[in-house]
């Protein structure tokens, strides 16, 4: 076989890749997928923890005297929604700093010791947030821009692991079965921590999400490796397939330099980051936000909003892995091309989001809204499935660092939305007419992405990705197999 020729999978390789999902802890790369699932699990209740913490933490506390008078104590923070706003953005004024060098770090030194490192580093801020948030609202709050920190460094070093095991053919399937931890992550919140906060008080939150995260980790050290061949027990069959699938020659120096001026002037990268900060933007207006609608406009309390609230989550899990796979068969089989699937995945999200978003801010029933967001939510699957595989359908020699561009991008909507929102929202007296203004807010947003992605948008691999070793020329000759499958 040629090098650098695009070819169909060996007739041998075909049977082990079809079948080998139901014995995922068989093969290594499932492994690994499996693991950065429970990842994106740890970090996203991490993340979240606050959005249900923060109602108990404000909230006004009663006394039953033993005359039977019931005395307020009032809350035991008494924060102003701005300065809720700032500590359910906080994460994301840490996360912007941070994926970009994380993408870097991870190309010069590799992803197993970043990735696992920082989500332990998290888990260990995670723990202290009580204490922290008892000693001063100052601390707490830098507490929460260390874990945004943390985080931001982990999450595009990911994509450099990503990288040396998913075979293209599976690229957006792996990916998001393993996002689809996000979502697992926000129902866990909403449902489990929404219980435990009313049960046993707000910290429980914090410390249950880093006992967790330690757990994961190590597990995670235990059982991957950085790359294929450098697994203790990875099979022969399995590496001989991964590394004739990926088929990177030798002039590809994953590790070398970074073509900047490139892929700073690349559109399909601009279309890319702008496609993902519309997306981002509504999905974090949901996240951080929900429960607090629930409570503002139907009145009801903490663990039935987070029940609420999580239900579309548990529908955009389900979606995620349909939509991952059937966007991997409609490649594959040539139905469409990938700019084209692309484009026709992100278009259906996209619109069906808009649409019922806007239903959902002006419903008016709890049971109409919670259906409408069930429907937006599960929809945006569709889009996010094919807009978190772009790093490697774009440049999957530098997807680390493409990824950590994105989401220094991206993540800006973590601090803008919830921020705005608690601007729009009066503290007093909330009404449903300002949660409207902030539900138009993220409709219009996706709206503004599809258009520029229609325009700029691309599923295929730039040609500046691949780097000559040498004379640092653009190298045209190679193309990852079944890119144009």
């Amino acid at each position: 076989m040629e090098r650098g020729t695009a070819v169909e999978d060996p007739e041998h390789l075909k049977d082990f890749r079809v079948g080998s999902p139901w014995l995922f802890w068989q093969q290594k790369r499932y492994v690994l997928a499996f693991l950065v699932f429970l990842a994106n699990v740890n970090m996203y209740t991490m993340r979240t923890n606050l959005s249900i913490s923060i109602v108990a933490m404000t909230q006004n506390r009663m006394n039953l005297l033993e005359n039977g008078t019931v005395e307020n104590l009032g809350p035991e923070f008494a924060w102003s929604n701005i300065a809720q706003g700032y500590l359910l953005s906080a994460f994301f004024y840490g996360y912007v700093c941070t994926p970009l060098l994380g993408g870097w770090l991870s190309k010069k030194y590799g992803g197993k010791l970043l990735f696992g490192g920082c989500l332990l580093g998290s888990a260990i801020v995670s723990l202290l947030g009580p204490w922290l948030a008892r000693w001063s609202f100052y601390a707490f709050l830098v507490g929460r821009v260390c874990v945004g920190l943390l985080e931001g460094l982990a999450h595009s070093s990911n994509y450099y692991l990503w990288s040396h095991w998913i075979p293209p053919v599976e690229r957006t399937k792996i990916t998001s079965l393993s996002l689809s931890g996000n979502y697992v992550g926000n129902v866990f919140s909403m449902v489990f921590f929404g219980f435990l906060v009313q049960r046993t008080g707000w910290k429980s939150s914090f410390w249950c999400s880093g006992f967790l995260s330690i757990i994961w980790f190590l597990f995670f050290w235990w059982l991957v490796s950085e790359t294929p061949a450098t697994h203790p027990s990875i099979s022969k069959t399995e590496l001989n397939y991964i590394q004739t699938s990926i088929n990177r020659p030798e002039n590809a120096k994953i590790n070398g330099p970074v073509p900047w001026k490139l892929m700073l002037t690349s559109m399909s990268i601009w279309a890319y980051m702008m496609v993902s900060f519309c997306e981002t933007w509504g999905y974090f207006t949901l996240m951080t936000l929900l429960p607090k609608y629930f409570k503002d406009v139907f009145k009801i309390d903490l663990f039935q909003s987070g029940i609420l609230s999580a239900l579309p989550y548990v529908c955009m899990f389900f979606m995620m892995s349909i939509a991952g796979v059937t966007a991997d068969i409609v490649i594959r089989k040539q139905w469409l091309s990938p700019t084209n699937t692309r484009k026709s995945f992100i278009a259906v999200g996209f619109i069906t989001q808009a649409v019922f978003m806007r239903a959902a801010a002006n419903w008016g029933t709890v049971m109409g809204t919670v259906f409408c967001l069930v429907i937006a939510i599960g929809a945006s699957s569709l889009a996010i499935s094919s807009i978190s595989v772009q790093p490697l359908d774009l440049a999957p020699n530098n997807a680390s660092i493409v990824m950590g561009l994105c989401q220094t991008a991206t993540c800006i909507t973590g601090v803008l939305s919830p921020t705005i929102a608690g601007y729009i929202v009066s503290t007093e007296n909330p009404r449903p007419e300002e949660w409207q203004t902030v539900f138009y807010i993220a409709a219009g947003t996706y709206l503004v992405g599809l258009i520029f992605y229609f325009i700029f948008g691309k599923g295929d691999m730039e040609r500046w990705d691949l780097i000559a070793k040498d004379d640092n020329k653009s190298c045209s000759t190679f193309i990852f197999k079944s890119e144009n499958h």
